[in-house]
Parts: C-alpha cells; structure tokens; sequence
C-alpha cells in the first residue's frame, strides 16, 4: 500500500481514463482521484482493523472487547471465504487461488503475524484469526468452514516460507500458530481420519478432497514446527523434547506418512514415493521411540539422553522441513517442479550431492542420515518425474557421467548404510537400484561391461560387509537376504561374468573350513529356491 501511495504521488493530474474516448460513454472519474479514494478506503478498513487490535490490548482484562473481536472475526471470516470462491479447479490441483484470493491471503498474512506477535508476549485472547481457524477445524463446524480453514492455513504456512527463505535473518520468530499449534495438529488429524475410506479389504485408502486438504496442511504444519525446532539453540530444543509439543509433531509426521504411503499403495506410477515413505516412516518411529514419555519426564529420568534424542530429532525436522512441500500437491515448490522439468532439477542435485561426497566434502559426516535424506529426497524428485517409464524417458538425455553419478551416489549411501547397520536404508537403495536395473531392459545406466562389473564388485563387498556385522551380533538380517536375491538377479539379467562372485563365495566358505569340497555352501539368496533366477548347479559348475 505504501508502494502504491508513492507511485501515486508521481502520478501528474489530468489523466483521464480511456473510457472517456469511448463514444458509448462509462466512467468519468478521473484516474488519479479514483485511485485515491481506492487507497483511502483500503487505509481507513485497515486502521479500524489494527485499532480493533490495540484497543483489545488495552481493554483485555476489563470485559470490553467483544465489539473489536467481532470486528476483527468478521473480516477474518470474510477474508477466508471470499478467497476460497475465488479459485478454479483443475484435474491435478483442487484449488488454483485466483487475483483477488492471493490480496486477501495478504491481508490474513498480515493478521496472523501480528497476532503471532502479540500472542507469544502476552496472553492469546488477541489471537481472533488463529481462533476462528480453530473453531472451523472442529468436527462440529461445517464441512464448507473446514475446507476454507484448511486451505487459508496452507496458504498462510506457504507465504511464512516464502518470507524466511527471501529473508536474511536467522530467526523465524514464535511458532506460526502459537500455543495452539498441539491443537491444530490434532484437529487436521481427526479430518483426515474422518474423510478417509478404506478400499475394500485391502490397506489402501482414498482420502476425500477436504481429507487430502487437511493432509497436505498438517504435512506443511509439522515442517513449520520442525524448522523452529532446527532454528532454537541447545538449551530451547532440550526443552521443547521434553515438552509434549515434539512428541505431537512427531506422532503427527508418522499420521502422516503412514496415510500417504497407504492412500499410494499398489500404484506403481508412484512406487519411488512408496519407498521413500517406508525410509522415512523407520526413521519416524526411531525418533518417536527414544522421546520420553510423560512417565519419565515426570521421574525426571529419561531412559534416553536428551542430547541424543535431540540430534536424532534434528535430522528428522531438517529432513520434513525441505521434503514437507514435495509431498503436496498444491505447495508451490511441487507446482513448480513440475512446470519446471524435475527431471533436470534432479539432474542438478545429482551431479552435486555426488561430487560432493566424492571430494570428501561429506565424507566424514558424522550423523549419517543427513546422506539417507538426500537419498529420500531423490526418490521423491523420481516420484515427481513419473514413476519407471518417465524416469527411463528422462535418463536418456542425461550423460554417461551423470547416469554412473546416479547409480553410484545410491552404491554409496548402501555402503554407508550397511557400516552402520541400518537396514531401512539399506533397503531403499536396493528397492531404487532394482527398479533402475532389473531386468535389463529398464535402464542402461552403466555404459559398458566393465562398469556393470565394477558395480557387482561393489555390491559383493557390501554383502560381506554386512555379513560380517551380522557374525559379530550373531544374528541375521532379511535385508541381507534380499541384498543377495538382488546381486543374483542382476547377474542373470545383465549376463555378467561370474568369476569374481565364485571367489567370493570361496573365500566366504574359506572361512569355515580348510579345504571347501564340492557342494560349497551357498549364501541365502543364491540357492534353489523360487525367488532365486540362478541355479545353484551353475555356480558350482563354473
């Protein structure tokens, strides 16, 4: 408004409208003057609007603020549903805001801020508009309000990361929706879980439009508190893990994952999401497992160190804060991969993450699931892309540099995996690894025989690195098992040389016996059961 004020005092008077050389007459108002009054009742709505505010501040205690909570109720109201009737809809996108929605997204914008303000220094009865979006989250509001709520608050948690990423300071100031963040969680849950079907006795479901609405809000929420948590120093985030508020955010992530990974179950256009939610679910429950219960806090005696559990959860919100908008539909980073071509967005990170790793950058990391974010990450970009068929589309313009830097950044995240006995993330890098790879015909990342026998090379050693962990914790492990189904299927399919897997099984058999016979004892995985494609009389023939 001040930049239209200044623009407008440049203006020279005189200006007239075009419609006054139009023969069939219409507007007479001069330009300058019309623009004015604009302005002038814009400022004057405003001002009543802001004294409404300061008027509850100074009369709250004294009972006199029913007339400015009103006030300000009504054009909050106002303001959410006229923009929610200013939107269209497309096949992809339940909502596409139109001019006049984003102005008044603006206007609530600026509401909220300073109610956040407001309400972190003192009591939260000035908090009108957070209130109002509270009460329409309730399951006696009407189905109308909790659509226009739900959408008001995407949109509000959109324009707040808009300002930190293009602001310069590092704080982002009290948690968006104040102390009532724990029941805004809550009340987006129970919309979710009431407008979700489950088709017909399997674990799939189908959300309604105003369920798929809530979900993607409560997704943008949890990563609104993560990045707070991320931003507090040592001693905030010691609190806020024994305060109930992270275990909320927590509880609510898993909420969430779990409903998008059943509502995308047996889809195979959206396998890669698929995978990358069942990672990202392990890492959820580790995290919600170490938090302390209300026992604990209470004894004073957590069974987890607080400054365990506070890295722990420091990796996961620094994980949802940047993938939260990938798994919205409507977040404008979503929009914008896909206008954008995400195949090169991804060829982009690719090239970075790896030579990033390669020249050691990385290499000494000493959380290692910031390396499993970025592998998650990737498979969310491939979900973007189109599933298998539009991923193998996309490869094929890329170099053979950036397709072994592909299929070696996710050989690495293995080996890194496997060093510390983390078997969802292991699994994640099999499961992209079989799809790009097996059968033969999917892919043609590696570009000659020889890369494709240095990579059975290194999949070898992974399986003999996890062997050996798992000889030392005398146990066994299912991913290994799956591991060796894999390097058995990738042999066959790709018709590679076996000589170096019957050396390795020799120097693996070494290990138990002085002078291996003629049945060596084959690893599970590469025996004669159905799964296995290679028969097991071949590896004793060669």
């Amino acid at each position: 408004m001040e930049a239209a004020i200044a623009s407008l005092e440049r203006v020279k008077p005189g200006i007239r409208s075009e419609s006054l050389f139009d023969s069939s007459g219409g507007d007479n108002i001069d330009v300058l003057e019309r623009t004015a009054e604009w302005i002038s009742r814009l400022q004057a709505a405003l001002t009543t609007v802001a004294n409404a505010y300061d008027i509850g501040k100074k009369a709250e205690g004294n009972g006199n603020v029913d007339s400015n909570k009103n006030l300000v109720r009504t054009v909050a109201a106002a303001a959410i549903v006229q923009a929610t009737r200013d939107c269209s809809v497309s096949r992809t996108n339940c909502c596409i805001w139109g001019a006049q929605a984003r102005k008044l997204h603006v206007l609530l914008d600026w509401m909220a801020n300073g109610e956040c303000a407001y309400g972190s220094s003192t009591r939260s009865n000035g908090c009108h508009l957070h209130q109002l979006l509270l009460e329409w989250l309730q399951s006696t509001a009407e189905k109308q309000n909790k659509f226009a709520a739900c959408l008001a608050m995407f949109e509000l948690l959109q324009l707040r990361r808009q300002k930190v990423a293009n602001s310069t300071d590092e704080k982002w100031g009290p948690i968006f929706f104040g102390q009532h963040v724990g029941a805004y969680l809550d009340a987006l849950r129970r919309i979710v879980e009431k407008g979700t079907l489950q088709i017909d006795d399997s674990d799939r479901v189908k959300p309604s439009n105003l369920a798929l609405v809530a979900l993607e809000t409560l997704v943008l929420l949890c990563g609104d508190v993560a990045a707070q948590f991320m931003l507090s120093d040592k001693d905030t985030k010691k609190m806020l893990v024994s305060d109930s508020l992270v275990r909320i955010m927590v509880e609510s992530m898993r909420f969430a994952v779990v409903a998008l990974y059943k509502w995308h179950l047996h889809s195979p256009r959206r396998q890669f999401l698929g995978y990358a939610l069942q990672q990202l679910q392990a890492y959820v429950d580790m995290c919600k497992m170490l938090l302390p219960t209300n026992c604990e806090l209470a004894g004073g005696r957590p069974t987890v160190p607080v400054s365990s559990v506070v890295a722990e959860v420091d990796v996961l919100c620094w994980h949802w804060e940047v993938t939260a908008p990938l798994l919205c539909t409507r977040s404008k980073v979503s929009l914008d991969i896909k206008e954008n071509r995400p195949h090169e967005v991804l060829a982009r990170i690719v090239r970075k993450w790896s030579e990033s790793i390669q020249s050691g950058r990385q290499g000494n990391v000493t959380n290692p699931n910031m390396i499993y974010a970025q592998l998650r990450y990737i498979c969310i970009l491939m979900d973007s892309i189109g599933g298998i068929i539009r991923c193998s589309k996309a490869f094929e313009g890329f170099s053979v540099e950036l397709r072994t830097h592909f299929l070696f950044f996710f050989v690495k995240g293995m080996t890194l995996a496997s060093g510390c006995g983390d078997d969802s993330s292991i699994r994640l890098t099999l499961n992209i690894l079989r799809a790009v790879l097996v059968p033969s015909d999917r892919l043609n990342l590696l570009n000659s025989r020889d890369e494709e026998q240095q990579l059975l090379s290194e999949l070898l050693r992974e399986i003999g690195s996890i062997s050996t962990l798992l000889k030392r914790g005398h146990k066994t492990s299912q991913t290994q098992t799956e591991l060796e189904f894999f390097v058995a299927d990738l042999i066959v399919s790709r018709k590679l040389y076996i000589t170096e897997l019957v050396t390795w099984l020799q120097d693996c058999n070494s290990q138990k016996c002085d002078l291996p016979g003629e049945d060596i004892p084959i690893p599970t995985g590469l025996c004669n059961c159905s799964r296995c494609t290679l028969p097991a009389l071949e590896v004793r023939a060669c």
